[in-house]
């Protein structure tokens, strides 16, 4: 698999490419938290393959938005050609690819080496999204125990 060169970053701000391999590309952003990275007029249905951090600036990408669920950090120096190389923690293997939501984009003291570092999600993050996707079984769960009830009781 080849990578291709990515353009000379902007001093400042990090690229982000809809496509591997830069391609597409998206949207600088500098400095700052930016909680809804999916919202059409940033980053449409938060489609980000690839990345371009600069020296002096990291990068804190979450998979939920408002900076919730699991995250790693981009610490630049560093081109990422290809997102689905860097695994989510706590996901059973799904990758990076088109699952940012939210950034956060610091400076870093000058020095500061390149790296990647990952954080799983806090398991409150996991508990709640677990909740969220059973929530209709945990109704029907509750509608059939009224049901027994009055059945017992008032039956």
């Amino acid at each position: 698999m080849s990578t291709a060169t990515p353009p000379a970053p902007k001093p400042g701000f990090i690229d982000f490419y809809a496509d591997g391999n830069y391609g597409k590309y998206i949207v600088s952003l500098g400095p700052g938290k930016y909680s809804g990275l999916d919202k059409p007029a940033l980053i449409p249905d938060a489609q980000v393959s690839s990345l371009v951090v600069p020296a002096g600036l990291k990068a804190t990408v979450f998979t939920g938005p408002d900076y919730t669920g699991a995250s790693s950090i981009f610490t630049g120096p560093i081109n990422v050609p290809n997102l689905t190389l860097f695994t989510i923690p706590t996901t059973n293997g799904q990758n990076w690819n088109d699952n940012l939501r939210s950034v956060i984009i610091e400076s870093t003291t000058p020095g500061t080496p390149p790296s990647v570092t990952s954080t799983p999600a806090p398991m409150f993050d996991r508990a709640k999204q677990w909740v969220n996707a059973n929530m209709m079984l945990a109704i029907m769960l509750l509608v059939l125990f009224i049901a027994v009830i009055y059945y017992v009781f008032f039956a």
